[in-house]
């Protein structure tokens, strides 16, 4: 799972509010899911499912190793 870069923003203000506490923030990679795909497309996988979701502001993506 990857966060959109501007979750970040929207968590940060949550926890500036103190709406939230204790979440791992620094886990948070800062990673483009546009790059995602290609970037794992040369090591014999395949992407079978790529989806947004909690309002779209995470991303799944489900690799499927390549069988010979």
């Amino acid at each position: 799972m990857v966060p959109l870069p501007g979750a970040d923003r929207i968590l940060n203000a949550l926890k500036f509010l103190r709406v939230i506490d204790g979440m791992q923030l620094d886990q948070h990679s800062g990673l483009d899911p546009k790059k995602i795909p290609s970037a794992f497309s040369h090591r014999d996988l395949t992407l079978v499912r790529a989806e947004r979701f909690q309002l779209g502001l995470n991303n799944l993506h489900v690799f499927r190793k390549r069988t010979n």
